[in-house]
Order: C-alpha cells, then sequence, then structure tokens
C-alpha cells in the first residue's frame, strides 16, 4: 500500500510557508542592507524602541495611580508625555497612515481631559493675592 498523495493545496500551503520562513530568515538581513545599518544596529534599534516603549507606559501606569494624590509633578508628567505621544501619533498618521491613529486617538483624549480647566485648577489651585 502506498500512503495517499497530499492534495496539490497543501503542496502550494507548503511552499508558501518554507517562502514565508526563508523571507523571515533573511527579511531583517535586508531590511538592515536596505537601511543601511548592520543587523546588530537594526537589532539595537528595535531594543531601543522596545525600552522606549515600556518605559513611557510604566512612567503613564505611574502617573495614572499617583495623580489621585494631587501630586504635580505626576500632572506635568503626564501632560507631557502625552503631549509626546500626540505629536508622535501625528507624524506616524502622516508618514505612515493608519497605524497611527488609535495611539492618537487616546492619548488625545487623555490631554484634553488633562488640560480642562477643572483638572489644572485642582492641581494648581489660584492663590488669593495680598493685598
Amino acid at each position: 500500500m502506498t500512503a495517499p498523495v497530499a492534495p496539490a493545496d497543501l503542496k502550494q500551503a507548503r511552499i508558501f510557508m518554507w517562502i514565508q520562513v526563508a523571507l523571515s530568515a533573511i527579511g531583517p538581513l535586508l531590511l538592515a542592507g536596505m537601511a543601511g545599518v548592520s543587523l546588530v544596529e537594526l537589532i539595537s534599534l528595535t531594543q531601543l524602541y522596545i525600552a522606549i516603549t515600556y518605559a513611557t507606559a510604566i512612567a503613564l501606569a505611574v502617573c495614572a495611580v499617583v495623580l489621585p494624590k494631587r501630586r504635580q509633578w505626576a500632572y506635568v508628567t503626564a501632560a507631557v508625555i502625552e503631549s509626546l505621544l500626540v505629536l508622535n501619533s501625528l507624524v506616524t498618521l502622516l508618514s505612515k497612515g493608519l497605524p497611527g491613529i488609535l495611539p492618537l486617538i487616546f492619548a488625545g483624549l487623555a490631554l484634553r481631559a488633562l488640560l480642562t480647566r477643572d483638572v489644572r485648577t485642582w492641581f494648581f489651585p489660584q492663590q488669593p493675592s495680598a493685598g
């Protein structure tokens, strides 16, 4: 008895899968070559991006925990980070299109809420003028 013959579609799928494996293996090398950087530099840039992303997330988490305690440094830090995220998202939206829209929406909504008069006044109450 002979083994059943695999369907042609399965053979095609396997060919495409091996092409994907090959591209995944040499893709970073091609990307590094096109970018004019070595693979080590490309990995370093990726690691830097990941580190910045996590540092930003941790800073926002700390601010979110501390903001109800009315710490001005947390308010200022959160406003600065959200402003930078809005700017980054706008650049991403303009250069790469839709990948920048979701971060822009959330950062924009957070920044808008932080900059309302009530929130600003709560963190920085008006001092009665001496006079």
